[in-house]
C-alpha cells in the first residue's frame, strides 16, 4: 500500500486556520493586542500634554455627578461635550494649556537630560571599544 505526499521535504509554512475576512480581523486584532502588552511604559516619562476639553471636564464632571449620581461615565461624557459646544469664551482654558505645555517642555528636558530618552540601558552600559594593539613597528620607532 502506497502512502501518499503530504507536502515536500522542507518544512510547511504557517497559514492561519481560516482565511475569511473575520478570522483575518480577529487575527490582527490579537497581534495588536499582544504588542500593546509588549510594549513597557519608562515610568519617569513625563505625562502627556492635555487638551482644552480635558481642562473643562476636570473642572465640570464634579458638578453634573453631584446633580445626577445616577449617570455612568458615558452620560457624564456626553453632557460635558455639550456643554463645551456652548462654552464661546475659551481663553481660561487656553491659559490652562499653555501652562501644561510648559511643564511638559521642562519635564522633557528633565528627562532627556538624565538619559531617558534615546539608546536603551543596554546599549548605554557599553563600555568604550578598547585601543588598537601597539604593532611592533611603532614600539620600535618610540625606541629610537
Amino acid at each position: 500500500m502506497l502512502r501518499k505526499k503530504r507536502g515536500s521535504k522542507t518544512s510547511p509554512q504557517r497559514t492561519r486556520p481560516d482565511t475569511s475576512e473575520r478570522w483575518q480581523g480577529m487575527y490582527h486584532q490579537q497581534v495588536r493586542q499582544e504588542e500593546r502588552e509588549n510594549r513597557k511604559r519608562t515610568p519617569t516619562l513625563p505625562n502627556v500634554l492635555c487638551q482644552l476639553f480635558f481642562f473643562f471636564c476636570g473642572q465640570h464632571r464634579a458638578d453634573i455627578k453631584a446633580k445626577n449620581p445616577e449617570y455612568s461615565v458615558g452620560d457624564i461624557a456626553k453632557d460635558l461635550g455639550k456643554m463645551w459646544e456652548k462654552v464661546t469664551d475659551r481663553s481660561a482654558y487656553e491659559k490652562m494649556a499653555a501652562d501644561d505645555k510648559v511643564r511638559y517642555e521642562k519635564a522633557m528636558a528633565k528627562y532627556k537630560a538624565g538619559g531617558g530618552g534615546g539608546a536603551s540601558p543596554a546599549k548605554k552600559a557599553k563600555a568604550a571599544p578598547p585601543p588598537p594593539p601597539i604593532s611592533d613597528d611603532e614600539s620600535e620607532e618610540d625606541s629610537d
